[in-house]
C-alpha cells in the first residue's frame, strides 16, 4: 500500500502557482498528484517531474 507515503499537500502550491502563471500542463499534473495521493495511490510523479522541468526549460528560455 502507498497510503501515507505521498502528501496531497505538496502538490497544492504548485498547482495554484501554475495556474497563476497560465502553465496549463504543470496545472494538471500537480492536481493529478494531488488527487491521487488523496485517494492514497501511487501519484503521477514522473509526469509532475516532467511538467516541472518543461516549465523551468521555459523560464529559462525568456530570462536567458
Amino acid at each position: 500500500s502507498t497510503a501515507g507515503l505521498y502528501r496531497a499537500d505538496l502538490a497544492h502550491t504548485p498547482k495554484r502557482s501554475a495556474r497563476s502563471v497560465g502553465a496549463g500542463r504543470g496545472a494538471a499534473a500537480a492536481e493529478a498528484y494531488e488527487e491521487a495521493a488523496r485517494r492514497g495511490e501511487t501519484p503521477p510523479v514522473a509526469e509532475l517531474a516532467r511538467a516541472v522541468e518543461a516549465a523551468r526549460t521555459a523560464i529559462a528560455d525568456l530570462i536567458g
